[in-house]
């Protein structure tokens, strides 16, 4: 109710119709006219309805001997077709006012480039918020910029017997000038039987014990090392290659939050670090229907992806959280509260959240796999964190049995490999892999010359 108010005051303070082509007596208007069609109540059919648990999906996913689970499997009811749409008569109207006066203000005025007024501007709970920092003092997020991205350590956890894939986290670290710390993957069959987590029987088989350990050494490095904050990555993961402009505005975005259930961003800290988990490479997330607000919050990303280059399951999430279509450019990311989150591909931990997945993911025992046991503990509130949609790293997939090192339905599976050239991502604007046959595959000479380097 105020926010048509407020419009169709903006529209009289302005003149009315009497001064059309003025900016504010058009903004006004249709501030006006959009928010008391928008009020009008709607039907139930066309919200987006609650996200089903991924949790028993992606468990059951891996019980009968599949891979990580990914969005494209995910049997989500949430999209909002063009004929529920269409057929309704108030979307309708206002779909068909728009466009009209869309066209009339092109044709009759043109904007400035200066802030709206803020009389005019949404007070929606999400919102696209400022990284910048006051002038005159130093900003942290510049600190993402460096070789770790603001992190204290990169950490990816890789099986000893798969030097290809360290091979390829090697190049993909060149490639983004990043400099990562190997943490050797567990064979679960070698783990003793009086190392391993209470009851934990029924609920984690021999691979996922080995993957839970490999995660736990990692969890563990942060408190030896004493480092704020690590980055933790799975061997086969993929990123943007504007990976530090990715988690710049990340950094941005987590510093200048309202999200925040309590407490303030450490002072000095990129990332805040008001977090246990910090959810960048997840493969599904549930959401939660908790009235809190706000929920979640959109913010702009250059290195975001475009609608047609995100998958289906991330635009609705998108679509969902923003209440409005994710733009067919991208360049837009939501940061919400983690709930339910599945896969561990990419994820930042600090280092009291380091303490408390120890205590929680082995020291009091083991639920189930390492992700959906976290995924629990994030849903109970007994971690709590952020995820960030859609995923900023993203899983590297060449096809065949060397896809995987923990899913026991590919054990004895043909490689089948694409190659490594074959092989391909989502949810990216611009593949850091891709990039490998321009940066190395060409000759010496060519490569400088592309670079600009000899005229």
């Amino acid at each position: 109710m105020h926010g048509w108010i407020g419009g169709l005051k903006a529209w009289a303070r302005a003149g009315g119709r009497r001064y059309l082509t003025r900016a504010p007596a058009i903004l006004g208007f249709w501030s006006f006219i959009h928010s008391f069609v928008l009020s009008i109540p709607s039907s139930a059919s066309l919200r987006p309805p609650a996200f089903t648990s991924p949790l028993n999906f992606a468990h059951h996913h891996r019980r009968i001997g599949l891979p990580h689970p990914t969005a494209a499997m995910y049997p989500s009811n949430t999209s909002l077709s063009l004929s529920r749409v269409l057929t309704n008569p108030r979307i309708c109207f206002l779909i068909l006012f728009q466009t009209v006066f869309i066209i009339i203000l092109l044709a009759t005025y043109t904007f400035p480039s200066a802030a709206l007024p803020s009389s005019l501007r949404s007070t929606a709970t999400t919102t696209v918020y400022s990284a910048a920092a006051p002038v005159g003092e130093r900003d942290p997020v510049d600190d993402v910029k460096n070789a770790t991205l603001g992190f204290g350590e990169i950490m990816y956890i890789s099986m000893p017997s798969r030097t290809d894939r360290q091979d390829a986290m090697n190049l993909l670290a060149a490639t983004s000038s990043l400099q990562l710390t190997l943490i050797p993957g567990v064979d679960g069959t070698l783990i003793p039987e009086k190392a391993k987590p209470e009851n934990y029987y029924g609920h984690v088989n021999k691979n996922e014990m080995g993957c839970w350990r490999a995660h736990a050494n990692a969890w563990r490095r942060v408190l030896e090392t004493g480092v704020a904050s690590a980055l933790i990555l799975e061997d086969d993961v993929d990123w943007d290659t504007d990976v530090h402009g990715a988690f710049s505005a990340l950094a941005g975005e987590l510093r200048n939050n309202t999200l925040r259930a309590a407490g303030e961003a450490e002072a000095g800290a990129p990332y805040a670090l008001d977090w246990d988990i910090l959810m960048v490479g997840q493969c599904l997330h549930g959401t939660d229907q908790a009235p809190a607000a706000p929920r979640a919050q959109v913010y702009p990303d250059a290195a975001a992806p475009r609608r047609n280059q995100t998958s289906p399951y991330w635009r609705k999430q998108v679509d969902a959280y923003s209440g409005t279509w994710m733009p067919a450019a991208g360049g837009v990311r939501v940061l919400a509260r983690a709930y339910e989150p599945v896969c561990t591909m990419g994820y930042a931990v600090t280092r009291a959240g380091a303490q408390r997945l120890l205590y929680h993911l082995g020291y009091t025992g083991l639920s189930g796999a390492v992700d959906l046991a976290l995924a629990r503990k994030l849903k109970s509130g007994v971690l709590s964190g952020y995820v960030v949609i859609p995923p900023l790293v993203n899983p590297w997939r060449v096809g065949g049995g060397k896809d995987s090192d923990i899913a026991t339905g590919l054990k004895g599976k043909p490689i089948g490999s694409k190659g490594n050239e074959g092989g391909h991502s989502s949810n990216l604007r611009s593949s850091a892999r891709r990039q490998f046959k321009e940066v190395w595959g060409r000759p010496k000479m060519e490569a400088k010359a592309k670079a600009g380097e000899l005229l």
